[in-house]
């Protein structure tokens, strides 16, 4: 017995003399009768002890908790030995799950996560395990407890691992996405909608980035002009094949690069094969939420 656990011994006991600690160690061991204040005080000391260790664990854990709630984000922790997954209620909430236990079978876990997604999510959590890749990400679909698909993004690493390297414990974060996902989806049809529109209006139109770059153009302007999207995309205007450039065509695009306001002017526009167009031109600038000019059209 160290000279440190002889000291605290005392102290917790209200011993005196290091002879004092011995023997009540050796009373303890051989199970004789002790004194109940002595044990009492022991006791007490011990409860102390362990309460003032806890204390910085609790305020961790509150202001984890604080910080979860505050992201919304769900925490869990796989015990890969036993197959149980530890989670807050953030996750049960998510799922729809919130009078039920805190503790999940990972066989529960797969049974939740859609049909379509369960193999690149096994394949996500194995790579994981095997230390493949370091993180475990994956978004996939779970049912909700009201029979609903709510889209979850998953994050994870391996906490612990045996002297071999085998995982034993894996610690991550879940976040409800459906949100998300659901705007993801109405713009994506918003596009499409307005891409099938474009191709069906008869008036030429062409979309630029902010380098001014062709980033689309329809039908129209193809059969207009006589060149090809494949040859228009991802190159400038005056790069087209057999094509001179526009009459005022630069200087149009700086005044709305400049002003960041819409103009429109007369000009006339040459095709591939030499035919020239009287046009009026309505150019706009493509403007992000913050502000920045993204392109024009």
């Amino acid at each position: 017995m160290n000279r440190e656990l002889k000291d605290q011994l005392a102290r917790a006991f209200g011993l005196g003399p290091e002879s004092d600690v011995h023997g009540l160690v050796e009373d303890l061991r051989a199970g004789k009768p002790l004194d109940v204040e002595i044990l009492r005080r022991g006791c007490l000391a011990l409860v102390d002890r362990l309460a003032e260790q806890r204390r910085p664990c609790l305020v961790s854990d509150e202001r984890l908790e604080a910080a979860l709630r505050a992201a919304d984000l769900g925490l869990w922790e796989w015990d890969v030995t036993t197959g149980n997954i530890y989670t807050d209620r953030n996750i049960l909430r998510f799922l729809g799950l919130g009078g039920q236990t805190h503790i999940l079978r990972i066989e529960e876990v797969m049974a939740l996560v859609h049909e379509e997604d369960r193999e690149a999510f096994s394949v996500a959590t194995r790579d994981t395990l095997r230390g493949v890749v370091p993180t475990l990400e994956v978004c996939h679909r779970a049912r909700h407890a009201d029979g609903r698909w709510v889209w979850i993004e998953t994050h994870g690493n391996v906490t612990e691992r045996d002297a071999s390297g085998r995982a034993l414990r894996m610690t991550g974060t879940h976040a409800d996405i459906t949100d998300r996902k659901q705007m993801e989806r109405a713009l994506s049809n918003t596009l499409r909608v307005m891409q099938a529109l474009l191709e069906t209006l008869p008036l030429p139109v062409i979309l630029r980035d902010a380098e001014r770059r062709v980033t689309l153009v329809n039908a129209a302007w193809e059969q207009m002009i006589g060149v090809s999207r494949e040859q228009a995309v991802g190159n400038f205007l005056s790069g087209a094949p057999h094509r001179p450039p526009n009459k005022d065509h630069r200087e149009s695009d700086d005044q709305v690069f400049e002003t960041r306001q819409p103009l429109r002017y007369e000009t006339t526009v040459q095709a591939r094969n030499g035919t020239i167009y009287n046009v009026l031109v309505a150019k706009t600038p493509l403007l992000a939420e913050d502000g920045t000019m993204t392109g024009i059209a």
